[in-house]
């Protein structure tokens, strides 16, 4: 689950708190990437499997389709849901209680550290849940109260999924009752064949990503004129990837780098820039996942999928449950 902006937004307030007109900033961490925790994937899939979960979404509304083999719909959900790992996962999101300090009762006692300023308030969480056993995995939990902070808002998305990966985007805001707060993005990538852990899909792949992409990163973001120059924390911030309508699997190498707050991009935290690079060499836990089957194909020329999408090898057993409420 994501718990790791929260720390780093306790040291960016150290010294942004200070100064109020500056504003809290959310430090990004040095690296987006997770180690892999528990057994990586398997690449072998087949893509004449006898059903598939097609999904897509936008801001206002998901589903997902079972199609058969020859790419007929036979039932379908009004939510995400992607097959892995013997299970088949539901995006969830839910609400949690987030505590922190209350800003206007902190001005009128002048930001005494000493003041009595409690408060809470509701916070969006998302889970998967297994359609088939009922078990939940976090992939945003609650986050964790900082000292000097009004509780963090969040929310997360679903932006893609290819196989087992599912894509997403984490969004905070974390107020020190200073001028104005600050915006905190994060993109994971979750393994739901390995209990939903978050994990690196670059490995020992990522000093080559840095030197070959990471040059035309480099270049861009010099040329776009918002970023510090001498470019500033410049790093490998996430993993992107995306459908084309021809059922292609298009990945993208984010990198960001230091910024003032009016530049950032809405792509990467406060006080960030980023630019995307298509991936030259994509990474190699996806190589199986690079083409949707046929099947898939024909079902988004046919039906044109939201803003987000993905597919998945359904389960042979499982449609029953998947037309269960």
């Amino acid at each position: 689950m994501i718990r790791r902006a929260l720390p780093a937004l306790a040291l960016a307030c150290a010294a942004a708190c200070v100064d109020a007109g500056r504003g809290a900033q959310i430090a990004p961490a040095a690296s987006a990437f997770l180690e892999p925790r528990g057994a990586p994937s398997s690449p072998a899939v087949s893509t004449q499997a006898d059903a598939f979960l097609v999904w897509s979404a936008d801001s206002a509304a998901a589903e997902t389709v079972w199609l058969d083999a020859g790419g007929r719909a036979v039932a379908q959900r009004p939510e995400v849901v992607i097959a892995a790992g013997g299970a088949m996962w539901t995006w969830r999101k839910g609400t949690g209680m987030a505590k922190g300090i209350e800003c206007q009762c902190m001005q009128k006692h002048d930001f005494d550290p000493g003041a009595h300023c409690p408060a809470q308030a509701q916070v969006e969480v998302a889970d998967v849940v297994d359609l088939v056993s009922g078990r939940r995995a976090s992939l945003l939990a609650v986050p964790d109260s900082v000292e000097g902070m009004a509780p963090v808002e969040q929310r997360a998305e679903p932006l893609s999924s290819a196989g087992p990966f599912l894509f997403a985007v984490v969004r905070s805001y974390a107020n020190a009752c200073g001028a104005h707060g600050s915006e905190g993005v994060e993109k994971p990538v979750f393994d739901l064949s390995a209990e939903a852990r978050e994990t690196d899909l670059l490995g020992g792949d990522t000093a080559a990503v840095l030197a070959r992409e990471g040059a035309a990163a480099r270049r861009a973001l010099e040329q776009a004129g918002d970023a510090w120059t001498p470019l500033q924390e410049f790093r490998l911030s996430a993993v992107e990837a995306r459908w084309t309508p021809a059922g292609a699997l298009e990945v993208g190498y984010r990198f960001s780098a230091g910024a003032c707050y009016a530049c950032t991009d809405g792509e990467s935290s406060a006080y960030n820039t980023s630019t995307l690079v298509p991936a030259q060499s994509p990474p190699a836990k996806l190589a199986a996942w690079m083409q949707a089957p046929e099947a898939v194909r024909r079902w988004w020329r046919e039906h044109p999928p939201r803003e987000h999408a993905g597919w998945s090898a359904a389960p042979a057993d499982g449609l029953a449950r998947f037309r269960s409420p």
